[in-house]
């Protein structure tokens, strides 16, 4: 299992990307990618999917991946997403593990135990704290479908901050230049970083709407994120935020603007080995290798967080 392919799969407005990676010792070696522009709407104005849409063009991605199995894992929002850190009165026996976490999720959720989804991670083994996450079981239907429709296996779902958050985990580079990882979207921007000892530290900054489309607006994006760092420096040091490393499609645009604004180094060049054998656009891959090693941390550890 731990040496399967995995598939990391970025669901855009405008474009689908896909990043094939397999482990081999301690590293990942890249086995393929592909993007496939996306012109006619895959997500309705209601947010909700345009299912015909949407399953055309994962079969259009799927046929141009090199030795695909699959094996396929995506991110939704995390407004879809509930997060909560739960303790248990008693430690539960490993085969009731997850029912009793479930159970202690359901007591404090305004949902029924059969309308969710559930997934968690032990924080303290001492403490029995844990760190669950839900959403409607509807959504994780709905996306089973479509994967499967489209002729994939869905392996995995996680959540557009957590696979952020995995790619500067693994990325010694980000941590040794202070540096905060910045996703550039066209309906949103997600920033992150990693701490040794503190939790990570992420937003996802939601872009204004122009008419009935959120539309990236750099002098409110300049905004945000001057206040976001501030924010940051003042509960992890000043020195938690030393430059800026853009990802995403609207990274080359922003690039000079948010460097004289808030007077930091934005840098463009890829830290991560893998994307840099993607000859044009590595950054913008970035989302989809996220979600790819996200997924085989859960893989290999076991646990969905």
């Amino acid at each position: 299992m731990g040496k399967s392919l995995v598939t990391g799969i970025d669901i855009g407005h405008h474009s689908l990307k896909a990043v094939v990676i397999k482990p081999v010792c301690e590293a990942h070696v890249l086995v393929g990618y592909h993007e496939v522009a996306v012109t006619n709407a895959i997500f309705s104005d209601n947010h909700k999917l345009n299912y015909q849409e949407i399953v055309k063009k994962l079969k259009e991605l799927r046929k141009g991946l090199p030795w695909f199995n699959g094996k396929v894992a995506i991110s939704v929002p995390d407004n879809v997403v509930i997060t909560k850190t739960l303790q248990l009165d008693s430690a539960p026996a490993a085969d009731e593990e997850a029912l009793a976490v479930s159970e202690a999720f359901v007591r404090q959720s305004a949902f029924p135990a059969q309308a969710l989804s559930l997934d968690f991670v032990p924080v303290s083994s001492v403490e029995l704290r844990y760190q669950v996450y839900a959403t409607k079981r509807e959504l994780v239907e709905q996306w089973t479908r479509v994967l499967k429709r489209a002729g994939l296996r869905p392996l995995y779902m996680t959540t557009d901050t957590q696979a952020l958050l995995q790619l500067w985990q693994q990325t010694p580079a980000l941590s040794e230049r202070n540096a905060l990882l910045v996703d550039v979207g066209l309906t949103r921007t997600l920033i992150g970083r990693n701490f040794v000892t503190q939790p990570a530290f992420y937003k996802t900054l939601e872009h204004r709407p122009a008419g009935d489309t959120p539309r990236l607006d750099p002098e409110q994006l300049i905004s945000q994120l001057r206040r976001d760092i501030q924010m940051c420096r003042s509960v992890y040091g000043e020195e938690s935020v030393q430059c800026l490393v853009l990802t995403g499609g609207g990274a080359q645009s922003m690039a000079p603007r948010l460097s004289a604004a808030l007077a930091l180094p934005c840098q463009l060049e890829v830290p991560w080995p893998l994307l840099e054998q993607i000859p044009q656009g590595g950054a913008s891959f970035a989302g989809a290798l996220g979600i790819a090693l996200r997924a085989l941390h859960w893989q290999e550890s076991r646990y969905g967080a």
